[in-house]
Formats: C-alpha cells, structure tokens, sequence
C-alpha cells in the first residue's frame, strides 16, 4: 500500500509523464492555479494554488511529510520544487543553483566566475610548462 506523498508542480501537459510515473510508489499531489489543468484527475490529490506560491506549497510539504518533491518542463516550477525541496532536505539541486538556471542574469555571473577561476588555472598550468 503507498503511504508516502510526492509533490509535482504544475499540472500541464508536459507533467503527465512525471504523475503517472510517481503514481506507482506514491500518494501524488498536482499543484497548479489553472483548475482545468491536464494533470488535475491523474493525480490522487490536487490542489488550486498557484505553483509560485512556495510558502503556502511548502507548508502542505510539511502537513503531509513528502517524500519527495519534482517538476518537468517549467522553471517557475523547478524555483518552488528546489525552495521546498532544500527546505526539507529531500535532495534536490540547490534554491541557489534553480536561482542561477533560471535568471540569465545571475547565471552570466556564475559563468563568469567559472571561466575565469577556470581560464587562470590553465594559465598557470600552461606557465608551469
């Protein structure tokens, strides 16, 4: 008998795949503001709220003690399933590193950051030769 919930984010389309497959280990959860969603029957449970709204999602995580948190195909989805995912130490990527991947700008900086640590140890390795 499946006892342990899982939370996906967003309901659309490109989400199906990921409800149907959790659905065979656990209790699944589809969240999504649009209360006509494709995913909203696949689930076991759904909930109209909006997949921005960590706080709120974040305290459902809590009530029902997921197991595990996901989302396909969307960033937006992807920001709220690693906030919450850290939150409760459910080993998802980073809230920083969704952060990074989703806002060009900070990922600029991220590479930036890299290829130069990156190009000075080449520097150094080649000045070595």
């Amino acid at each position: 008998m499946k006892n342990k919930h899982f939370f996906i984010i967003g309901g659309g389309d490109l989400q199906a795949d990921l409800v149907l497959s959790a659905k065979k280990d656990f209790i699944t959860h589809v969240f999504d503001y649009n209360e006509s969603c494709s995913c909203k029957n696949l689930a076991d449970y759904f909930h109209p709220i909006s997949i921005a709204d960590k706080e709120k999602i974040l305290q459902l995580a809590i009530k029902f003690n997921i197991a595990g948190i996901a989302t396909a195909a969307t960033e937006l989805g992807n920001l709220t399933a690693c906030y919450i995912g850290e939150k409760l130490n459910l080993g998802t990527n980073s809230y920083e590193c969704a952060k990074n991947t989703t806002d060009k700008s900070l990922m600029k900086k991220v590479f930036e950051k890299t290829i130069s640590i990156t190009l000075n140890i080449l520097y150094l390795k080649m000045k070595k030769i």
